[in-house]
């Protein structure tokens, strides 16, 4: 028989978080079974590329929370903020900070800011956190609030029908 592996730190979350009690569900990457797949999800899917799998975890997410990590780390939270600015989710997003690991991105996310890129609300609804009790309190405690893109552009006008709509749903 074949014994299922894990690696990295989504093989140690899941084990954490089975090993809490918690219920632990997947969305893996085909070319990565049955490796690195834990036996103790409740529920695996197999998905061919990563925009199905990121649609598929964020599908099933109540809120997310980055830990130290690469390129792939820094496109889904950079999606995950996207998505949050354009008002497709109000879920919560935890930046582990452990070591300080985000402090030059969220000195990144306040230039941005403070250029007009990125709306002031949208910054203060990342939730930074040093430790992982931090990080369960803060998505325990989360109380979501509406980013409001219009205050990026103060005064602006609709210039299309796509505007005219957009601007509609903000003053909603």
């Amino acid at each position: 028989s074949t014994q299922s592996t894990w690696a990295g730190l989504m093989g140690a979350s899941t084990e954490g978080g089975v090993a809490a009690g918690g219920v632990v569900d997947a969305v893996n990457l085909r070319m990565f079974t049955p490796h690195n797949q834990h036996p103790q999800c409740r529920d695996v899917v197999i998905v061919d590329g990563m925009a199905e799998r990121k649609a598929g975890l964020s599908d099933r997410a109540d809120a997310f929370v980055a830990l130290a990590g690469g390129l792939g780390t820094l496109e889904e939270v950079s999606e995950v903020l996207s998505a949050r600015q354009l008002e497709f989710h109000q879920k919560p997003l935890v930046l582990l900070n452990t070591n300080g690991f985000y402090t030059k991105l969220l000195e990144f996310l306040k230039h941005a800011t403070s250029e007009g890129f990125i709306s002031a609300a949208l910054h203060d609804s990342l939730l930074l956190c040093d430790t992982p009790e931090e990080a369960v309190a803060a998505i325990k405690n989360y109380v979501p609030h509406r980013i409001m893109k219009k205050e990026l552009y103060p005064g602006a006008q609709p210039t299309s029908d796509w505007d005219a709509a957009a601007m509609a749903k903000q003053n909603q």
